[in-house]
């Protein structure tokens, strides 16, 4: 009966140990299993950080850019601009010139001139920096196709706002000559004359 007993203890520990051995081997796999798993994870989150990271710097390129090609659609446009108004602001000088020196009694063809230039320049679609120098530059117009209608006139008291508005006008010529040229150089614009 002991050596039943000691066979049937010895089987059950035996069966016991190879249960135990068995949910070892099982907890091990498992074990291994979630460790594969975790490195998978990692391994796909390193990829997707990768990827967003990658995603980002192109959409930064991509920025920087489109950045680039509006400041050089801007300059190109400023550029235009500028010619335009440099162009008109030569013919407007030339005009004047001429009208200086033409007699009282022939004045007017000049003063037309003048007055389509000015006109001309109104029409000239102007939206970047040079804004400011064609409102002043037309103020300065203003004044001069004024000064010359009174010299048309040649009454005594014409002298006096003569006088007045050449002052006014030279100023006014002066600070829209200083706009542009802030304009220019601060987009390193070329002039077309």
């Amino acid at each position: 009966v002991f050596i039943v007993l000691v066979l049937l203890m010895g089987y059950f520990i035996n069966k016991n140990n190879m249960e135990d051995h068995e949910r070892l081997k099982q907890a091990e796999i498992t074990h291994q299993q979630k460790l594969e798993q975790e490195k998978l994870v990692a391994a796909q989150r390193e990829k997707s950080r990768n990827i967003e990271i990658r995603l980002k710097q192109e959409k930064l390129a991509q920025d920087k850019l489109k950045a680039q090609q509006d400041q050089a659609k801007k300059i190109e446009s400023e550029q235009q601009e500028y010619s335009a108004f440099t162009s008109l602001l030569s013919k407007w000088i030339n005009q004047d010139n001429i009208a200086g020196s033409t007699a009282r009694i022939a004045v007017s063809t000049p003063v037309t001139e003048l007055r389509r230039i000015q006109d001309e320049l109104k029409s000239l679609n102007i939206s970047g920096c040079l804004g400011g120098a064609k409102a002043k530059l037309l103020d300065a117009m203003g004044d001069e196709i004024s000064m010359y209608l009174y010299f048309m006139q040649n009454s005594i008291n014409s002298d006096v706002k003569i006088s007045e508005l050449k002052i006014s006008y030279y100023n006014k010529l002066a600070e829209a000559i200083e706009s542009s040229t802030a304009c220019k150089n601060q987009y390193s614009l070329k002039s077309s004359t």
